[in-house]
Parts: C-alpha cells; sequence; structure tokens
C-alpha cells in the first residue's frame, strides 16, 4: 500500500506499491473496483491518489524506474476536501 483516498461515499481508495493499481473499497470493507493506470513499460506504483472535491475526478501519479505520469480516472462518488490530520 502507499496512498489512500476516501470519497463522499465512504470508499477507500488504496494505492499499491510495485503495481500501477488503485483498490477501491466500500465501507463494509468489500473490494467493489479496481482503477489500473495503461500498461507501460517501467511503470510499477500508484504512489498518490486524489479526488477532485464536489467532482468525481479521480487522478494517481503513477511512476517507476522510467519516470512517471498522472492518470485520470472516475471516482465512484464526489471527492471530499482530505486532512493530513493538522
Amino acid at each position: 500500500m502507499d496512498s489512500l483516498a476516501v470519497d463522499a461515499a465512504g470508499n477507500t481508495y488504496v494505492g499499491l506499491h510495485n503495481r500501477a493499481t488503485v483498490l477501491v473499497y466500500r465501507p463494509d470493507g468489500e473490494l467493489t473496483a479496481t482503477i489500473a493506470a495503461p500498461g507501460k513499460d517501467g511503470v510499477s506504483s500508484a504512489t498518490n491518489i486524489a479526488i477532485r472535491p464536489d467532482t468525481t475526478e479521480g487522478y494517481m501519479t503513477v511512476s517507476g524506474k522510467d519516470g512517471g505520469f498522472i492518470y485520470g480516472f472516475t471516482a465512484l462518488a464526489d471527492g471530499v476536501r482530505q486532512s493530513n490530520g493538522g
């Protein structure tokens, strides 16, 4: 696991290290979706996740030995402002 985000419906988006994939879990813990970045040589991790507040515009940063890029996806529910606890 590398990064987490939560949407307004309480779904948790989990970015994976060593896989350019985000797993989406419902509030009850059931896996509900898998979002995979396009397969490119050298791509290995979904290192950060964000969902734009009040929209379903989701983004993950994808990285690997050859660099990185941002991959957009449609979230299952609207994004909410995230907190780092501060």
